[in-house]
């Protein structure tokens, strides 16, 4: 799988959707760095890496296309990226502190 941090959703083809059971819950506009916009359905899945787990949106593509990591599914399972080095670094999970 691809991480692709300029993704906002995680991609997976047909075949593995269907392949897991999901069901489609609606659709989301997609916009490509050239500009094209099309539409994708999403469906929630249950994504584990490096032994984190959380449920996520992911957008269905057709089946050729590749999967990709996206932003979400990385801040979900608390990930930043290390380019240099091509790995996915554990980090911690920030919340605004409110005050009165």
């Amino acid at each position: 799988m691809t991480v692709d941090t300029g993704a906002t959703l995680t991609k997976i083809p047909r075949w593995l959707s269907v392949e897991l059971g999901l069901v489609p819950e609606g659709t989301v506009q997609v916009r490509f760095g050239d500009g094209r916009l099309i539409d994708r359905e999403v469906a929630s899945a249950a994504l584990r890496c490096e032994g984190r787990e959380r449920i996520v949106a992911v957008a269905i593509c057709e089946d050729p296309e590749p999967l990709v990591l996206g932003a979400t599914t990385l801040e979900a399972l608390a990930f930043s990226v290390d380019p240099v080095n091509e790995l996915l670094v554990p980090t911690a999970v920030y919340e605004l502190l409110a005050t009165a």
